[in-house]
């Protein structure tokens, strides 16, 4: 009798401990683990956009933490609910990424727990059609491209005219497009032609912000004498160090080489520098097929 006593006692008090973790300790009330074969950055950058895709009727999203291509915390007012979302990314290995959400409701944790522990949570249905449709898109995204890391190379020297632009990265291939065809009217009208294809680089790029600074560069010939524009300059672009990346697909989205680039500097411990050179082998006003434009993608390295 003693011995079921004490049986029945240990199963109490186990029973106790589970419910104060489950209820008052345990990190969060939800959880989603996904996983996708690609890079973190390219992870955490469609993340940003899930969430600005969010704001909108009775939707509100607020990031309180943001580190490039690792973790994201944001709350996410929802109706009556207010939830904070923790995602973390990292890579398992060398080409899938590995994605867990941690969910806490944060106006009544208790009360959610419970309701999950009983099968009658109505955030966690939410909370999965959410994590359905942000994966279906994610999975989507990566079909739209293809990125290829060839290794250390020189990245391509050239004499060229250039415009300088400085904008948020989802506004390059905007200001490209934008300023693409007053350059090569005004190159032409001076008998200036291309030597070879137009490239960007990039000489300043905060992960944070995603704000860039970068020249838009028009290899040609060099000269002792240059038309002179208020606005296009010229130079010698140097050859440099660089890991190189091709990208295949339509260029809004050659910024998933750069992600790319960066976890293979990672993982390889190389330190890479602030230039990035993209140069462009297809002309987006004639050639239809986005999904065949081809790009080089160099980051210098030390």
């Amino acid at each position: 009798m003693m011995h079921i006593k004490r049986i029945a006692f240990g199963c109490l008090i186990s029973l106790l401990v589970f419910f104060a973790w489950y209820l008052f300790i345990k990190t969060y009330d939800f959880e989603v683990v996904i996983q996708a074969e690609t890079s973190p950055g390219t992870v955490y950058h469609n993340v940003l956009g899930w969430n600005a895709s969010l704001n909108k009727g009775n939707t509100k999203t607020v990031f309180s933490k943001k580190k490039p291509f690792e973790n994201l915390i944001h709350t996410y007012d929802f109706e009556s609910y207010k939830l904070e979302f923790d995602w973390k990314m990292h890579k398992i290995n060398d080409s899938i990424t590995k994605v867990f959400i941690g969910v806490n409701d944060l106006d009544k944790p208790i009360r959610t727990r419970i309701k999950k522990l009983l099968g009658i949570s109505p955030i966690q249905t939410l909370i999965h059609q959410e994590f359905t449709g942000f994966n279906a898109t994610l999975l989507s995204h990566l079909d739209q491209f293809k990125v290829v890391i060839d290794g250390e190379q020189k990245s391509p020297e050239s004499f060229v005219a250039y415009v300088n632009i400085s904008c948020n990265q989802n506004a390059k291939a905007v200001n490209m497009i934008n300023n693409s065809t007053y350059i090569n009217t005004f190159l032409k009208s001076h008998n200036l032609a291309l030597k070879s294809n137009p490239f960007i680089e990039i000489l300043d790029w905060n992960k944070n912000t995603g704000e860039l600074n970068f020249n838009f560069c028009f290899p040609i010939e060099k000269l002792d004498d240059f038309p002179v524009h208020s606005e296009i300059k010229y130079k010698k672009v140097v050859a440099k160090k660089s890991l190189k990346a091709t990208f295949q697909g339509n260029y809004s989205y050659i910024d998933r080489a750069w992600y790319a680039l960066c976890q293979y500097t990672l993982d390889k411990q190389i330190k890479p520098l602030k230039t990035i050179i993209e140069v462009y082998h297809n002309n987006p006003h004639t050639d239809v097929k986005d999904v065949k434009w081809t790009a080089e993608v160099y980051m210098e390295i030390e």
